[in-house]
């Protein structure tokens, strides 16, 4: 009776090993497919920039002969309804970050602008003027970075009511024209145009270059982010190209191709970049090399900027058709959690020695 007992928990540690296991084996990655869902039309403003707070969608625009929009969107996974908009005046929205409180918007000619949305109205709450060619914005929670083409990068706070003056600012080498900002909780990047990229620390009172790199395959950098391994960039000739950077040194590893890229945006493994005419492109990496997984383009019109949502649903702003486009994986499936495998192998590890150390001593007892 007793040895069968024993048969029993080895079979029933077998068992639960094997299925402990096996999810492990089926973590791979996303199928990843690209269908059109749906398009809004704001009329005669062309979306320029767009981001979103998980509530509302928002989108600067630029006009070629009347003032500026700057929309909220909202989406219930089949159609875009308009919740609200105001006038920013005759500034381009180059760009758009917010926290949980505000929404700031790079408004190129105007310097920083400062928002509140009710889920019906905006306010704007302050604006910087300095500088005024503001092409970024991103922040921190602590800090507001802005970007200013040849005037460089720039610190603000803002406390709800007012974009203090800058706090310091820097003009990025060789030459200034810094495009896009984005941090990872320990240093800043900036995309610098035809002049590559940089790297930046900040104290809360100064900023201190830390390295710049201008290489080839950088004709012009638009956009910068990173996924905690790889920073990557948007380059205008050589599509989205990825990087190291231990704290001192930018490293660059390679560039997924020829195709233009004007944003770029991450999330489940992959890189998304929208590619100017060529639409949405979607690429993996894997340290060495990028590798196309999915691309689409329903309008042949100039794709400025992308927004992914974390779910299954892309929002793209494309510029010459004046809509906002919602694309979506047709093949998504949420991902395993990455802490998921760490409890996995923890709880195989526990089995294992159970079963190596627990079960002999029952046999040797019995």
């Amino acid at each position: 009776m007793k040895s069968k007992m024993i048969t029993f928990k080895k079979a029933l540690s077998l068992l639960v090993t094997t299925a402990l296991i096996l999810p492990l084996f089926s973590m791979t990655a996303l199928a990843f497919t690209l269908a059109d869902v749906t398009d809004i039309n704001l009329s005669s403003y062309r979306p320029l920039s767009i981001w979103s707070d998980g509530n509302y969608i928002y989108v600067g625009t630029n006009a070629p002969s009347t003032s500026r929009e700057l929309f909220a969107l909202s989406f219930n996974g089949s159609s875009y309804n308009i919740e609200g908009q105001i006038t920013t005046g005759f500034q381009d929205g180059a760009d758009l970050w917010g926290d949980s409180n505000y929404i700031y918007m790079a408004e190129n000619g105007n310097g920083l602008g400062a928002y509140s949305f009710d889920g019906a109205n905006f306010t704007k709450l302050d604006s910087a003027s300095n500088p005024s060619n503001v092409r970024g914005v991103w922040g921190d929670n602590t800090y507001v970075f802005t970007t200013g083409l040849s005037e460089g990068l720039f610190a603000y706070t803002f406390d709800g009511a007012n974009i203090s003056a800058p706090i310091d600012s820097i003009a990025t080498t060789p030459n200034a024209e810094a495009y896009s900002v984005w941090g990872d909780g320990t240093y800043i990047y900036v995309a610098n145009g035809q002049y590559g990229i940089a790297a930046y620390s900040f104290d809360g009172a100064t900023f201190t270059e830390l390295h710049t790199l201008d290489t080839a395959s950088l004709t012009t950098a638009l956009d910068i982010w990173g996924d905690g391994a790889y920073i990557y960039v948007s380059d205008q000739t050589n599509g989205v190209c990825a990087y190291t950077f231990n704290g001192s040194i930018f490293n660059e590893i390679t560039c997924s191709d020829d195709t233009r890229s004007n944003s770029i945006v991450g999330g489940d493994g992959l890189i998304y970049s929208a590619s100017h005419i060529n639409g949405l492109y979607a690429y993996s990496f894997d340290g060495a090399n990028f590798t196309l997984e999915s691309s689409i383009d329903e309008t042949a019109n100039t794709t400025y900027d992308v927004w992914y949502d974390g779910t299954q649903y892309f929002h793209v702003a494309n510029y010459n058709d004046n809509r906002v486009y919602a694309y979506q994986n047709t093949d998504y499936s949420p991902p395993v959690p990455e802490f998921n495998k760490y409890i996995y192998i923890a709880a195989v590890v526990l089995i294992m020695g159970f079963m190596v150390k627990v079960i002999p001593r029952a046999r040797a007892k019995a």
